[in-house]
């Protein structure tokens, strides 16, 4: 054990702990897989006709990505969760503070997006 940090003993935390880190990583895994094979094409690096012409199919890959992305960033906190209960302090509190913050602020960007390329859809649509 390491100077100043008391693990709360027990299997039940280890393995709650263990769950939610191996659900975390997967999560961002799937979301990266997501990403590359599904996302690729309504990202704002592409040309706006070639957005709009694939967001216009609504694609399955579409939402489904950015369901996978907005879970992990629900799975991360709840990784935060069990940490600051199995290793309690300041440290633990501060870096959960951190994580929520931080998911809060990811969680508004992503509605922020979906809502953004919405409008922008039936814009463009419009014009056509």
């Amino acid at each position: 054990m390491t100077r100043g940090v008391a693990l709360r003993p027990g299997p039940r935390i280890d393995r709650s702990l263990r769950t939610a880190a191996y659900a975390t990583a997967g999560l961002n895994a799937l979301g990266l897989v997501f990403a590359v094979c599904a996302m690729r094409p309504g990202a704002p690096m592409m040309p706006l006709d070639e957005r709009v012409a694939f967001l216009a199919s609504r694609p399955l890959g579409w939402t489904v990505g950015w369901g996978v992305w907005m879970l992990a960033a629900v799975a991360l906190v709840v990784f935060f969760v069990l940490l600051a209960r199995a290793v309690p302090g300041r440290l633990s509190r501060a870096g959960l503070a951190l994580v929520v913050t931080g998911a809060a602020v990811d969680l508004s960007c992503d509605m922020a997006q979906m809502i953004a390329m919405q409008e922008e859809l039936k814009k463009a649509v419009g014009r056509t």
